[in-house]
C-alpha cells in the first residue's frame, strides 16, 4: 500500500483523509520509528477483527459485508455467527471483481443504506477497498472498515 500511494495520488489521499489508519505491517512500524521516532505496535487488521465482531456482537451492531466472493462471505457469517451468536449481518454483496460501474455502484450503496447498518466490512483488496471508501464513505449512513 505504501509503495502504490508513492506512485499514486488518489491512494496517497484515500489514506490521509481516512479516520483511522492501523500499521498493518512490519515496514509501516519499522519506518514510523526510523523516520518519526514513533513507536508503534502492528495492528493487522486480522488481529482486531475478533474485538469488532465481540463488540458488534455486544452492543447488537448490524453489520454489513461489501466485498470477496459470496461463498466466502457465507462462510464468513457462519462461522461468525457460531462464536458470537448475537451478531446480525443485515446483508452481503459480493461485487464483480473487476471495476464497479457508477450504476452498480449506486444500488450497491442503496443496499447498504437500505440495510440500516451501522458498520460495513469492506473486503475489496487493497487499494481498491480504500479507493471505494474513500469515493463512497459521505454517501453511506454507516462506517466503513476496510479488513
Amino acid at each position: 500500500m505504501m509503495v502504490e500511494a508513492k506512485h499514486n495520488l488518489k491512494i496517497t489521499e484515500s489514506i490521509n483523509q481516512s479516520k483511522m489508519t492501523f500499521a498493518d505491517g512490519m515496514s509501516v512500524v519499522a519506518a514510523l520509528k526510523f523516520i518519526f521516532g514513533i513507536k508503534q505496535d502492528r495492528i493487522a487488521g486480522m488481529d482486531i477483527i475478533f474485538d469488532v465482531l465481540k463488540y458488534a456482537s455486544e452492543k447488537k451492531i448490524n453489520l454489513f459485508l461489501f466485498g470477496s466472493e459470496q461463498k466466502t462471505l457465507d462462510n464468513f457469517i457462519e462461522k461468525s455467527n457460531k462464536v458470537y451468536p448475537n451478531l446480525n449481518f443485515s446483508g452481503a454483496i459480493s461485487p464483480t471483481f473487476g471495476e464497479i460501474s457508477d450504476l452498480d455502484n449506486q444500488n450497491y450503496i442503496n443496499q447498504i443504506n437500505e440495510s440500516n447498518s451501522q458498520l460495513v466490512l469492506v473486503c475489496l483488496g487493497c487499494p481498491k477497498q480504500e479507493l471505494w471508501m474513500a469515493q463512497n464513505y459521505l454517501k453511506i449512513n454507516a462506517t466503513l472498515l476496510g479488513i
